[in-house]
């Protein structure tokens, strides 16, 4: 575990890590994300010291077991992920929602296997309601966006939190991966296809709860 003084002297104001602080903890994040999408979470701390160059030492300053090193790792995604999704903005609420699909199937690309691998087993409103870091930044950003979509017309009000969990059910990483790789789509057919079905899905919700 890291010692109160340690942790004290990498966090700068704030309690954010110093520029070379941080630099170091993404290489060893990067490096966990290496290592997970090839072998799986079957690895420890001294093996991610060998895979990112780093100290053994230095690594167990950063993380007092392998499953800080793994919680970290997803949170850099999550943040990742709805920084991204928050970015989309401009033009009508469809338009926004159209490109915040197309964002989240490009940036899964990048780590999906990785996550599928280590992700919680836990509901992800469950999540949400005790202020898990990463599903509560990106219920935040997926929020905006359906909120903007139900201003518009374009979809008609319904339960946020129901509407986002079809959202992320359908967007789940593992069936990200399985498309592009069984069915080999592109990315953008992706998030059309998907897209398409997650406002089927609210939009048949919303209507049958009011029939």
């Amino acid at each position: 575990m890291r010692k109160p003084e340690q942790a004290a002297t990498d966090a700068g104001a704030g309690g954010r890590l110093r520029r070379d602080t941080q630099a170091t903890r993404d290489r060893l994040l990067d490096a966990v994300g290496r290592l997970v999408t090839t072998q799986g979470p079957t690895f420890g701390l001294p093996d991610l010291a060998r895979e990112s160059g780093i100290s053994t030492a230095t690594v167990y300053r950063h993380f007092g077991t392998i499953h800080d090193a793994f919680d970290q790792f997803l949170l850099r995604l999550g943040h990742e992920l709805a920084g991204q999704l928050n970015a989309t903005r401009g033009g009508d609420g469809i338009a926004r929602f159209r490109a915040a699909c197309v964002t989240w199937v490009d940036v899964v690309e990048e780590w999906g296997i990785a996550a599928t691998r280590i992700r919680s087993t836990e509901g992800y409103l469950t999540r949400v309601r005790r202020g898990e870091a990463l599903t509560t930044a990106l219920h935040e950003a997926l929020s905006g966006i359906l909120v903007r979509l139900i201003a518009d017309q374009r979809i008609p009000p319904v339960d946020l939190d129901y509407a986002i969990l079809l959202w992320t059910t359908l967007f789940d990483e593992r069936v990200l991966i399985d498309l592009r790789l069984a069915k080999g789509w592109s990315n953008e057919h992706i998030a059309t296809q998907l897209g398409s079905a997650v406002l089927a899905a609210i939009t048949g919700s919303a209507e049958a709860e009011m029939a």
